[in-house]
């Protein structure tokens, strides 16, 4: 059988498809219990990125469901990302955890036999499981994970703290400017947000950070400075998009 050739275009359209998804597969189950028909155009602001950059959103309802989610055109910063997007899954896919759920069954089982369970029989498995850990292998074995929204880090942080562990993370020290601070710091004693280069700019130098993936329209105020003939030097140990586009790369 011939090798077949998948083309550039067959992979959009599938991801596209994949795209479109929430709003007939995820909306149809919500939609069945709403009984009202009256269908309404609505604005507002996306959250997955916590308090910013509020990406605009227009969306399409009939009744109280959500039946589409678009692009705010009139908004400052109406482009959505791939998070803006599938909103729609995390309002109406059947598979949401709503409640605490419990494995019956050992890990490596195909079937994990996960039950709903109660609060407090929730953080009580958890505390046990901590405890056990701890008095085995010490507190440092156990990393605490902090994701977006940033709200939940003062108590994890007083968590770790009073169980005795070093091990912190946050969704900052993988995909925003941790490095970058950490980096600031080291060199000259204190983080700095700085600023992006205006039209004076005759170089300018990023540290640490991957400004390609970073919103509120850092990438597109580089991309514009590198136009009008600005310099652009990267220090970072890493590969990334923002340094195969600069002209100096330091590691």
């Amino acid at each position: 059988m011939p090798p077949q050739t998948i083309k550039r275009r067959s992979v959009l359209k599938g991801i596209l498809g994949t795209l479109s998804l929430p709003s007939t597969a995820f909306v149809k189950s919500a939609a069945a219990e709403e009984t009202s028909l009256d269908e309404w155009t609505g604005y507002s602001i996306c959250d997955n990125c916590n308090q910013v950059p509020s990406c605009g959103i227009k969306f399409k309802a009939c009744g109280n469901i959500i039946q589409s989610i678009g692009n705010w055109s009139e908004n400052p910063r109406h482009v959505l990302c791939s998070k803006g997007l599938s909103t729609l899954q995390r309002l109406y896919n059947p598979n949401r955890l709503l409640y605490p759920m419990k494995r019956t069954n050992p890990k490596g089982n195909d079937d994990p036999g996960f039950v709903r369970c109660s609060w407090d029989e929730a953080y009580r498995m958890i505390a046990e499981n901590l405890t056990r850990i701890k008095a085995k292998d010490g507190a440092d074995s156990v990393m605490f994970y902090i994701g977006d929204p940033k709200e939940p880090r003062p108590p994890i942080m007083r968590l770790a703290r009073y169980f005795g562990s070093v091990h912190l993370g946050t969704e900052s020290s993988v995909a925003c400017r941790a490095a970058c601070m950490q980096a600031e710091i080291l060199t000259w004693g204190r983080p700095s947000q700085g600023s992006m280069p205006n039209a004076k700019t005759k170089s300018f130098m990023v540290l640490a950070s991957n400004v390609w993936s970073r919103p509120l329209g850092w990438w597109q105020s580089l991309t514009a400075a590198k136009k009008r003939g600005c310099k652009i030097i990267v220090i970072d140990t890493r590969n990334t998009k923002t340094a195969q586009f600069a002209d100096i790369h330091l590691v």
